[in-house]
């Protein structure tokens, strides 16, 4: 199985960045990667969404859906995450940022 690298913690965060203040779904950044072929549908991304949210550059907020009371984990991007990617604090080894 493919894992994604600190660079895919960095590519989260860019991802996530670009939905703004709506976030994104769990499911849906999974998909992102999944159909770019950097992790398999049984590999999902919740250790490296853990270590970004733990470090606290992700906000995950467990959100029912309106129309069919599903729950599901909505992403939101931080100040300090937006700070790590536009490099205006240290970086983080473990968050790789490609411009």
């Amino acid at each position: 199985m493919i894992r994604p690298s600190t660079r895919g913690r960095g590519d989260i965060l860019r991802i996530v960045r670009q939905f703004g203040v709506d976030g994104i779904t769990q499911e849906h950044i999974e998909r992102v990667f999944i159909r770019a072929g950097r992790i398999s549908a049984m590999n999902r991304l919740e250790e490296d969404l853990l270590y970004l949210s733990e470090k606290g550059y992700l906000a995950r907020v467990l959100a029912k859906d309106p129309f069919s009371g599903v729950e599901r984990w909505i992403l939101h991007i931080t100040p300090k995450g937006i700070d790590l990617l536009d490099e205006i604090i240290d970086p983080d080894p473990g968050v790789e940022i490609v411009c």
